[in-house]
């Protein structure tokens, strides 16, 4: 089972996990977020810079005009 987020890489499913919750015992799942995979990251990468490229650049001329002042 995989998700797919806009800003990571797919979460892949590890594991069920059982704790306890007050008296009463709990199941759910655990996701791992770590991703091996070189294509898998670089597709990532480039969705965040497509969403947050703008915004960096314009925070970065910001920054740099601070320190002028």
């Amino acid at each position: 089972m995989e998700f797919h987020t806009l800003l990571s890489p797919p979460l892949k499913y590890t594991e069920p996990v059982k704790y306890r919750c007050k008296d009463h015992e709990v199941q759910t799942m655990r996701w791992n977020a770590r991703v091996r995979s070189a294509s898998a990251l670089k597709e990532s990468r480039r969705r965040n810079e497509e969403l947050l490229g703008p915004r960096n650049m314009v925070r970065k001329l910001e920054r740099a005009q601070a320190r002028k002042n």
